[in-house]
Formats: structure tokens, C-alpha cells, sequence
């Protein structure tokens, strides 16, 4: 009969207190205190005095004092935190004339444009025409836009070759009513980005005339 057939009841199961493994069965009876923590309460000797191994000793300055908040990657990638060196600098080969998308300008003269009083007031009148009602959707009031209609404002600039504030005062085709269309915000949205999707009809835009 063999050792396993000896650790097993008539039914096959094994018999309480009988290891199979003579290794758990040497150490049957001893305690966590004798056998593992004791072996490591000292922990591992010779771990820290190698001699090719450091450990902080007693009066050694903190390498990482004054560096609260700094972060430095060790791989050269970006992470989380950490602060770009280009960060509130520009980059003089990319910057104006030098960009690839550079336009000559039209963004700043446009935003010059939507802030002047001519614009404003061509805008109150569009509003005031179409009666601060929506022509796409119909809605009152709300968040509105004046929208250069059917001739765009970019392309009213390029067609008259305007370059100045000065310039664009003086264009009365920039400045015709009738060349303007009342959205709302969420109609308006559709015209940007070449996703002009509004369907207006001529006689809606010319209520207050008729």
C-alpha cells in the first residue's frame, strides 16, 4: 500500500492531521514566531552595508530640498504635470508671416472690424429689420447673430481688397442691410466652417420693406 493511499480514509478523502507533503509534516506544531517571522525580525542582513549600495546617513543634505512643485521626466515624454517650456512664449519660425495658415492678417482686421461702430450699428439694424426674430427658425429674441448674408464677410473683404479698419469704414457694401440675415445662435452655428445649411426666403428678408 502506498504512502497516498495510507492519507486517505476508506471513502477517499484525507485523513485530519495527516500531511501528504513531508516537508508541511516536519514543521507540524511550529509556530509563526519559530519559524518565519523569527527568521526575519532582523531583517536581511548585510542589505544596506554592501558596498555597492547607498543609504541616506545622519547630517546628509536632502537632495530634493527647494524642489517642491518641479517635475522632471525620465524619459522625455509629457506627463501629467509637468510644465511646458513653450508655455506663454511664442515660437518666432511659426509665429505670424511664418505660419503656414498665415492669411495676411484678416483675423485681427476682422476682429477689429466686429468691434468698430459701424459694425454694431449695421448690426442693430439688421436685428431691427427682421424684427429680432430668427429667419431661419423663427425664434425671438434669444442669443442673436447678424449674419452677412448672401455675400460672406470674408469674402466682402477679399472682393474690395481691404486691408485697414480704415478701409472697411468706408465699404458700403460691408455695411448694406440687405446684405444681412437675423440668427439665432444655434441656426448661425450651421453657417460656420463651410456647413452654410440655412434656406432663407427673399420675401421673410424683406418683411419690414413690403
Amino acid at each position: 500500500m502506498s504512502d497516498l493511499e495510507l492519507k486517505r480514509d476508506e471513502k477517499g478523502r484525507f485523513i485530519k492531521g495527516i500531511h501528504y507533503s513531508i516537508k508541511t509534516e516536519l514543521r507540524k506544531g511550529e509556530t509563526l514566531n519559530n519559524f518565519g517571522r523569527g527568521r526575519f525580525k532582523n531583517g536581511h542582513p548585510g542589505y544596506l552595508t554592501h558596498p555597492n549600495r547607498t543609504s541616506f546617513k545622519k547630517g546628509q543634505p536632502n537632495i530634493n530640498k527647494g524642489k517642491k512643485g518641479l517635475w522632471y521626466s525620465n524619459n522625455g515624454s509629457f506627463q501629467k504635470g509637468q510644465i511646458s517650456p513653450w508655455k506663454g512664449k511664442k515660437k518666432p519660425e511659426f509665429s505670424g508671416q511664418n505660419h503656414p495658415n498665415w492669411k495676411g492678417g484678416v483675423a485681427k482686421l476682422a476682429e477689429k472690424i466686429r468691434k468698430s461702430l459701424e459694425y454694431k450699428q449695421w448690426r442693430f439694424n439688421v436685428f431691427q429689420r427682421n424684427n429680432w426674430i430668427c429667419q431661419e427658425c423663427g425664434k425671438r429674441g434669444n442669443y442673436l447673430n447678424a449674419h452677412h448674408y448672401p455675400k460672406e464677410f470674408n469674402q466682402i473683404l477679399a472682393g474690395n481688397n481691404i486691408k485697414t479698419i480704415t478701409e472697411a469704414s468706408r465699404c458700403r457694401e460691408l455695411w448694406d442691410i440687405n446684405n444681412g440675415v437675423t440668427l439665432c445662435q444655434s441656426c448661425h452655428d450651421f453657417t460656420k466652417n463651410g456647413r452654410i445649411k440655412i434656406k432663407i426666403c427673399t420675401n421673410v428678408l424683406h418683411v419690414a420693406e413690403s
